[in-house]
């Protein structure tokens, strides 16, 4: 829908909404008993509203006790309409053309509300549901609504017409012993439950075959699951002093979260539980915190009791600030904490916009964390047009010095750059520009440009990269040792036992950090013959090896046609088969992968960011989406 045709939809559905001065709804309150429950729903409902078209609706809550969640419409035909949450949403048909939209706004404690929909529109019956409005439980209290003004708007042929003699009033609750608060309009449509048509859709549609049906509704749960995982904390338990931005996560947001989380997941597991692990479709609990135009930093603290209560779950708890977002991993989490403050300040660096990212535990600020679960970190980022997304690049400012960081990618989706860190300090983002004079037209020149931008690979020189060279096996892990973030620190490392790795030679902190990652072996169990010329089929190996460290799922989706497939050593066998079958190793023109070859330093590289690309679209940053 144009911008321009939505705005004028509005201003004459606003000047008729106007001139409805007899339409007025008398007020009508209802009060609410104590419920024991974190969220409740109730919905306004209508009578006399045959081809309801547009509403506008006033209705005052008592904020101490109710925190509006979402607000959705009902009117709009559920067979006509996908679920979309969110204020101002469009609501779309089968064909992505936008049915409907709706915007609301709370303010001192009344909420307004405004929907319709546009073009034809779909008839309605003459009773009708309107909206349904999901509250957050603030206090454990009798409150009352008041539904103080409700006007509507008919179309027939064209034709828009107030509604002058229609009725409405909020649907009661009762309490069903054993099962919480249920309404008894049994037309009251809950988000679940518009949620469960869409895929009985899906699972209808006979032009799908059934592994189609069955991505479709696994896509369609995952984001409908991580979004009941999500909550907003209201602008009013935020404080904004000086230009920062403070709030303080308490322990029943997550009781929120969580419980409504379990409620969703007990209701889809009843027709899903024999086809997928719900469970493992949620991994994080998203917290997002309001942002102000006045403040350049944010601050959350979280409690221990929160916490624990995360740890406990197994889950990750992803923290949206203005100036950046957060992904904190259980066992990140130090457990003797009493308390955990994140702030992100934007800041100048370099004359370029950067992000000083600070972690304190109780009054200690702390420099680093567990290197085996660093923090995912997001930062908001628009590229300029023609920027190639995959070399958008963070770099982490130490003094006079910008270092690239290995594991930075961009989200098309999200528009943001997204990284690991095991600690913090101030970050920018901005295409690398990285390149060398002898790899201009050669065949690899974008993927040896992507990487070395990223600090994975390095040239000969600053000129030369020698893109046809061979690579030891030791340079190899070293390039591994990068692409998959591992330590180099050799201080908490047992010795590795290879007698041609010695403490002192320059590759010794690589070979120990993939040696513990259990990504080699050795060519025997006691030599790895660092210095050796490595050939495509060691490479295959250590590359399996690494994705099944990394919990990288090998989709084995091409067919494995090699002439030469006999030459593969038998250790090698399988590691080759997947990664061909992946789509991560190729042969050549001839479809030959010749596993004895020494391997090229570009076939290195092509390795590597394929890999890396697995590595990073699971875990939904794909940069290589364009």
């Amino acid at each position: 829908m144009s911008k321009r045709l939505r705005i004028l939809t509005v201003a004459v559905i606003a000047a008729l909404l106007c001139s409805l001065a007899s339409g007025a709804a008398a007020a009508e309150s209802v009060v609410l008993p104590p419920v024991s429950q974190s969220v409740i729903s109730v919905a306004v409902k209508a009578e006399d509203v045959e081809h309801l078209y547009s509403t506008q609706i006033s209705l005052s809550f008592d904020e101490e006790v109710l925190e509006l969640a979402s607000a959705e419409p009902a009117f709009f035909a559920a067979d006509e309409s996908r679920v979309v949450r969110g204020n101002g949403a469009e609501w779309m048909n089968a064909s992505n053309t936008v049915v409907g939209f709706h915007q609301y706004e709370v303010k001192d404690g009344v909420l307004h509300y405004a929907a319709t929909q546009v073009g034809a529109g779909v008839a309605t019956a003459g009773i009708t549901n309107v909206v349904v409005l999901n509250f957050n439980v603030l206090k454990n209290e009798e409150t009352a609504l008041t539904l103080l003004d409700a006007q509507y708007i008919a179309s027939r042929d064209g034709v828009l017409t107030p509604l002058t003699g229609a009725s409405s009033h909020i649907t009661q609750w009762h309490e069903s012993p054993g099962s919480g608060w249920v309404p008894p309009v049994s037309g009251v449509d809950t988000e679940v439950d518009a949620f469960l048509r869409t895929l009985d859709s899906i699972r209808n549609d006979h032009s799908l075959s059934e592994e189609e049906q069955r991505r479709m509704i696994e896509d369609k749960l995952i984001v409908f699951i991580r979004e009941q995982a999500r909550v907003v904390i209201p602008e009013r338990r935020a404080v904004v002093t000086d230009a920062t931005l403070e709030a303080e996560l308490q322990l029943a947001d997550i009781d929120s979260v969580m419980q409504t989380l379990q409620q969703t997941l007990e209701r889809l597991e009843k027709q899903y539980k024999q086809t997928f692990d719900l469970s493992e479709l949620i991994d994080e609990l998203v917290i997002v915190l309001p942002s102000a135009d006045s403040s350049r930093k944010s601050v959350v603290t979280l409690s221990a009791a929160l916490l624990d209560k995360v740890r406990a779950k197994g889950l990750s708890l992803a923290i949206g600030m203005a100036e950046a977002e957060f992904l904190l991993h259980p066992d990140t989490i130090l457990e003797d904490a009493k308390m955990i403050t994140l702030s992100a300040e934007r800041k100048t660096a370099h004359g370029q916009d950067a992000v000083e990212l600070q972690v304190w535990t109780d009054d200690q600020r702390i420099a680093a964390f567990n290197p085996q679960h660093p923090i995912e970190v997001r930062l908001p980022y628009k590229p300029q047009s023609g920027t190639d997304r995959e070399k958008v690049t963070v770099y982490r400012i130490n003094g006079s010095e910008e270092q690239p960081l290995a594991s930075s990618r961009y989200n098309v989706e999200t528009g943001k750059a997204v990284f690991d860190t095991s600690h913090f300090s101030t970050f920018a983002v901005k295409p690398s520009s990285v390149t060398f004079g002898d790899i201009e037209r050669h065949w690899g020149q974008h993927i040896i440009e992507v990487l070395a931008g990223k600090g994975i690979i390095h040239g000969k020189s600053i000129k030369s990269f020698d893109p046809d060279a061979s690579i030891t096996r030791a340079e190899f892990a070293a390039l591994v040792a990068r692409t998959f973030g591992l330590d180099a620190d050799t201080a908490d490392k047992p010795a590795v036992s290879f007698a041609d790795v010695r403490e002192g030679d320059w590759f010794y902190p690589v070979i120990a950090a993939v040696y513990e990652a259990g990504i080699v072996k050795g060519t025997t169990p006691t030599a790895f013959e660092p210095n050796k010329l490595i050939t495509r089929e060691q490479m295959a190996v250590m590359i399996a090896a690494a994705a099944k460290a990394g919990n990288i799922r090998l989709h084995e989706s091409h067919p494995f046609a090699a002439p030469d497939a006999a030459h593969i050593s038998p250790y090698a066998r399988e590691s080759m088969h997947a990664l061909v079958k992946t789509g991560v190793m190729k042969g050549d023109e001839k479809k030959q992968l010749k596993p004895q070859d020494p391997a090229t330093r570009a076939e290195a590289a092509a390795l590597l960011y394929a890999i890396r690309g697995l590595k990073y679209e699971s875990s939904g940053g794909d940069e290589h989406a364009q």
